[in-house]
């Protein structure tokens, strides 16, 4: 997801540092997810709270998101979590709009948090962001 390039330097604290060699790189990163929104952000328990996030992952092969998962309050174990929908119908792009209709007649009253977390084609699991949902 990201391209870097290594410089390698010689020569002493007060010396002029000399660019030896550049060699490009690139470093893989796992899916991200960004853009987390809960409509409402707080609603009546019973209430139907729609969950979008957008996930992304640029490299890989193919650089596709594969899933996109939300986990209540408690961060579970990868691919654990309940799926989220491709609002494209299909998960096979770099930049995905994925949602998820929550059902709160379950939740008790107060503040839960909702983590939302995607993994690519090669199997890699991103890091989780979240949102907060109230319960009224």
């Amino acid at each position: 997801m990201l391209a870097v390039g290594a410089v390698y330097l010689m020569g002493e604290p007060e010396d002029q540092p000399q660019v030896l060699c550049y060699e490009p790189m690139i470093v893989e990163t796992p899916p991200v997810v960004w853009k987390i929104s809960l409509e409402p952000a707080s609603a009546k328990k019973g209430e139907t709270v729609r969950l979008r996030a957008t996930a992304y992952d640029y490299i890989g092969n193919p650089p596709a998101i594969f899933a996109v998962e939300a986990f209540l309050d408690r961060l579970g174990d990868p691919g654990k979590g309940i799926p989220l929908l491709p609002a494209d119908s299909a998960f096979d792009e770099g930049c995905e709009e994925a949602y998820l209709d929550l059902e709160t007649g379950e939740l008790s009253a107060g503040t839960h948090r909702v983590y939302v977390r995607a993994r690519d084609y090669e199997g890699t699991w991103g890091e989780p962001d979240s949102a907060m949902l109230e319960i009224k």
